[in-house]
């Protein structure tokens, strides 16, 4: 789509803003910085939202027959970047097992990063250490059990994610036990042991901001800042029904009319497109930006 700016509403915590976005090829930018000539695109009767960062919570890759498929519906959600579980039953060949499957992810349509998914009991310190040097965004404590996670060795793992300072997150799947688990028993483990954590609970909803800092994936992704990746979804608003108090959910259940990855069009009314091919992200420091 080349070089181009739009003035467009957005939002600020649940107010909505209008503001100026200038894209320049793959990156959102500041016009003055540019070389190249701009063109203004008509926004008009849109709102506009970064790019959304998921968790594949509600259809997991790793189980699914159609890989391209089962992305393509995380694209129409307005999904810029998909967190694709690797789940790790064992320490051995984990490694190997990683990198089979990170081969079959070359094809995606969409850009994404794998999540070591793991089972209290069987995380280990290379397990962590190793999961840090692949520029994995977090490791995921899979944890609805309380005793396993009170019987998990917390100082030994500490150790090991203090060389790149990995978060841990932790997955309740039941919603009814995630408050109990995740809000008390799981923070007062983290605040106990000094354990690295991400700041949120982790749900199907896109991933908070606080969670993509702790990442290392903000600001390159998930927000409208200067040098990020140019992904953003518009909605179209014409009667400024989107933008009232209940804002952030209503942006959540809404499906975008269209959505731009890396400076290009991937989705318009739900029709997604072929022509991009996603890339194996890897985001900068960890909390870097917290």
């Amino acid at each position: 789509m080349g070089a181009y700016w739009f003035y467009v509403q957005t939002l600020k915590g649940t107010q909505a803003i209008t503001r100026q976005i200038s894209v320049d090829q793959q990156h959102f930018i500041k016009r003055s910085s540019s070389v190249h000539e701009f063109k203004q695109m008509e926004a008009a009767g849109f709102v506009a939202t970064p790019g959304h960062v998921m968790l594949d919570l509600d259809k997991p890759l790793s189980q699914s027959p159609s890989l391209i498929e089962n992305s393509q519906c995380y694209i129409q959600k307005g999904c810029t970047l998909l967190l694709i579980q690797f789940p790790i039953h064992s320490s051995y060949h984990f490694k190997i097992i990683f990198q089979q499957f990170k081969k079959q992810l070359k094809y995606l349509p969409i850009d994404y990063m794998l999540v070591p998914t793991i089972k209290p009991e069987s995380i280990t310190q290379e397990m962590v250490r190793y999961f840090a040097r692949e520029s994995c965004p977090f490791i995921l404590i899979d944890g609805d059990d309380e005793s396993e996670l009170r019987e998990v060795a917390w100082d030994w793992l500490v150790q090991a994610q203090s060389h790149k300072r990995i978060p841990f997150g932790l997955l309740v799947r039941n919603s009814r036990n995630r408050e109990r688990i995740h809000d008390k028993l799981w923070v007062k483990l983290c605040e106990h042991y000094g354990i690295i954590r991400l700041t949120n609970a982790l749900s199907e909803a896109p991933l908070s901001k606080a969670n993509l800092k702790d990442s290392g994936i903000f600001p390159y992704k998930g927000g409208f800042m200067d040098n990020g990746y140019a992904d953003y979804n518009l909605y179209y608003d014409e009667e400024g029904l989107m933008v009232d108090d209940h804002a952030d959910f209503r942006y959540y259940e809404a499906v975008p009319d269209v959505t731009v990855m890396r400076g290009k069009i991937v989705q318009v009314n739900q029709q997604v497109q072929t022509i991009v091919s996603g890339i194996h992200y890897k985001g900068s420091i960890y909390q870097h930006f917290v």
